[in-house]
């Protein structure tokens, strides 16, 4: 039996199965789009000559309470991942925890943060609770005419 290669970085390029790979990736989120669509979309992604695809995996809507995951329906996890397959894409899972800054706390379930005491973490516009307190300690101010409005940190 022999073992497969899988994805490799080499000198100057990816090579899957030993083979030169070039990775055309797109993103299409599983849990924004309504699982009646996700054929369509990816089959859309494929027209356009995506060979890969990429996702995050938000903690907080698949462990929405300590101990109660839920994967089914449009948040069938593995569903989507073997459509994509089906349909001859590449995945690139990304779970996080954290997944990105528009996503509420992160992707990190509110359970998560609660449960060490943290009872407010964010300070944005729409938490005027957390405004009271300040911006973050140490981030840098803007400086008027640099062009920079906010600096993220």
């Amino acid at each position: 039996m022999s073992q497969k290669e899988g994805l490799r970085a080499n000198s100057s390029q990816f090579t899957l199965e030993g083979e030169p790979f070039r990775i055309l990736g797109g993103s299409i989120y599983y849990f924004r789009v309504p699982r009646a669509y996700w054929e369509d979309r990816l089959l859309k992604m494929r027209a356009c000559g995506v060979n890969t695809l990429t996702t995050y995996v938000p903690w907080n809507l698949h462990e929405p309470e300590r101990g109660v995951f839920n994967f089914q329906d449009q948040l069938d996890l593995k569903a989507y991942i073997s459509l994509a397959a089906e349909l001859g894409l590449w995945v690139i899972l990304r779970p996080g925890p954290y997944i990105c800054a528009e996503w509420d706390l992160g992707g990190l379930p509110r359970l998560a943060l609660l449960s060490r005491g943290i009872e407010e973490l964010l300070l944005t516009s729409d938490n005027q609770d957390g405004l009271k307190h300040g911006g973050v300690n140490g981030a840098p101010e803007a400086q008027d005419g640099d062009g920079v409005l906010v600096w993220v940190v």
